[in-house]
């Protein structure tokens, strides 16, 4: 229901805006509307991109943006009349360019962050830093944490991502029990997250051809 109110927003708000802002007749109102519409169209299409690729997206973008302003001021500096007609001429198509290029790399390296999560795992099982995975019941259970603050457990703890959407459907449910045992989930994670002392990782990796989280766990073990 909010996302159409604020589809309706964009609809009539921007024609009012553009109205009495840019053109004061019926051209004004049809680029507002114009604008209006490809908002929306810009929210429809971004409906189902992950929000860490946005957010990762977003950050490329700007690395580029201020790749272009030290390319100006670069071309500032230089003080050459010829270059810095053609730059301002074409200074927007570049910063357009590299905007686009950073959100693109940037995109596109993002699954090695997972290839990131492997190696830690990887340096580990090496190294012998007896890392721990930890299941989404012992999370609940809130014992691991009195457990982790004797310092009985060496060595660093993990767990994956999935096993905190869970946790965040769980506290999302109308079933008050399953709710209570979702936050409680949620407050240990974050106890661990906030502790000095507990070397704590929520990492991003999933198994993409297992279904249950118990046998993804598993897997990520070996």
């Amino acid at each position: 229901m909010i996302v159409w109110i604020f589809r309706i927003i964009a609809l009539v708000g921007t024609p009012i805006i553009t109205y009495f802002q840019i053109s004061r007749d019926i051209k004004g109102a049809f680029f507002g509307l114009c604008i209006g519409i490809a908002v929306i169209g810009i929210e429809y299409m971004l409906e189902n991109v992950n929000l860490l690729s946005l957010m990762i997206g977003i950050v490329g973008a700007a690395v580029g943006l201020i790749m272009a302003k030290l390319m100006d001021y670069t071309v500032f500096q230089i003080s050459n009349e010829s270059l810095n007609i053609v730059w301002d001429k074409y200074t927007i198509v570049i910063k357009f360019v590299l905007a686009l290029l950073g959100m693109i790399i940037a995109v596109k390296k993002l699954p090695e962050l997972d290839d990131l999560d492997r190696n830690i795992l990887s340096l580990g099982k090496k190294y012998g830093k007896n890392m721990k995975i930890l299941e989404m019941s012992a999370i609940v259970d809130g014992r691991i944490l009195d457990v982790c603050e004797t310092k009985f457990i060496t060595g660093s703890i993990i767990t994956p991502r999935f096993i905190v959407q869970k946790l965040h459907a769980l506290a999302d449910s109308k079933d008050s029990i399953s709710r209570a045992k979702g936050r409680r989930g949620l407050d240990i994670l974050a106890r661990l997250q906030e502790s000095k002392d507990i070397p704590f990782k929520i990492i991003d990796r999933e198994v993409d051809d297992v279904d249950d989280n118990p046998s993804k766990l598993i897997k990520i073990a070996k």
